[in-house]
């Protein structure tokens, strides 16, 4: 037998949080909220302050891939290095 939980989905510990308040435009809140459900599983709910947790855990990823990747890249602005013939 399963039992379903009423609880919501696990929550980063409070004093190992920061709150933060942002303005997001509302073309973003019905994005937000249909992921909603997306993220909820069986007997465990989800919010849109889960919604934004997932958008923005995903979104560092992305943009600290994308900063390691330049890092290595050459820089435009440098000249190549000489060739030892």
């Amino acid at each position: 037998m399963t039992v379903l939980s009423t609880r919501p989905l696990p929550r980063p510990k409070t004093e190992n949080t920061a709150q933060l308040a942002v303005r997001i435009p509302d073309a973003w809140l019905p994005r937000l909220d249909a992921l909603i459900p997306w993220l909820a599983k069986p007997g465990v709910s989800a919010t849109r302050t889960d919604a934004i947790r997932a958008v923005m855990s995903r979104g560092l990823d992305a943009f600290e891939e994308e900063r390691a990747l330049e890092s290595k890249a050459p820089s435009l602005g440098s000249k190549p290095p000489k060739s030892r013939r």
